[in-house]
């Protein structure tokens, strides 16, 4: 790696990422390619430069890179595990993608079965839907009120057919929020990174006279997105005792 460029590797995908607003990163990118390419012609491994891809991320001032002679692609989006990556950051394109699969799934449950016993469909909701719905929801978690009404309607919806088919209130039928789910989820992934070693500075936290004793540091965001982001989402709403199990 050239200096003022970073990397992170999962199974076989490989993402390198540098702040281009740094006089010579730009170029600096580039001679990181090369290197891989001539580290993969060594090693007589394919990469394949279309399914490569250039994110700007939070900028758009337009950037080449090539690999093995070709331009890496330019795109507005990437999918990371999962989870669809806007180069604005915002959780828009993800949240569409998930509640359109989400969507497929609870119509195919509600095809599926003939049973009047709301319990059955609860279940399959649980099993099949949420995990598509809140896959990875710390790294995604929307803010603003469009989004969360929209994964909020989605369930109330999946409530209200299931109430139909089996011939009883809606109110009978009782889920926790979306909101609180997110909750729940953002807790345990906080938790999980105060607790590993290896992220131990992941957090600031800072000695108080409270209760709580320490509290988490707000990192300064100069940008609407990152403010919202887990890091920062998690520093402002918690405090270090309250994650912490008792």
């Amino acid at each position: 790696m050239e200096p003022g460029v970073s990397h992170r590797t999962f199974a076989d995908d490989t993402k390198l990422f540098a702040d281009v607003s740094v006089p010579g990163n730009r170029d600096a990118l580039q001679r990181t390619l090369a290197n891989i390419e001539t580290w993969a012609n060594r090693w007589k491994l394919m990469i394949s430069t279309p399914k490569s891809a250039v994110l700007h991320v939070l900028h758009d001032t337009p950037s080449h890179y090539a690999l093995f002679g070709d331009i890496v692609p330019e795109r507005v989006g990437v999918k990371d595990l999962g989870v669809l990556i806007s180069s604005k950051l915002d959780p828009d394109a993800h949240i569409t993608d998930v509640l359109m699969r989400s969507g497929r799934v609870a119509n195919f449950i509600h095809r599926a079965f003939v049973s009047r016993l709301p319990r059955t469909y609860i279940r399959a909701y649980k099993a099949l839907v949420l995990p598509i719905l809140l896959y990875g929801s710390p790294a995604w978690r929307p803010w603003l009120m469009k989004h969360i009404r929209a994964i909020e309607n989605f369930q109330k919806l999946f409530l209200r057919r299931t109430a139909y088919k089996c011939g009883i209130d809606v109110n009978c039928l009782v889920l926790p929020s979306i909101s609180t789910l997110l909750d729940e989820a953002d807790r345990s992934l906080c938790l999980s990174i105060i607790k590993n070693p290896d992220f131990s500075n992941f957090f600031d936290s800072a000695q108080t006279i409270t209760r709580a004793q320490r509290k988490f540091k707000v990192p300064l965001a100069r940008k609407n997105v990152v403010h919202h982001s887990f890091r920062w989402r998690v520093s402002r709403r918690s405090d270090v005792k309250e994650i912490l199990p008792a």
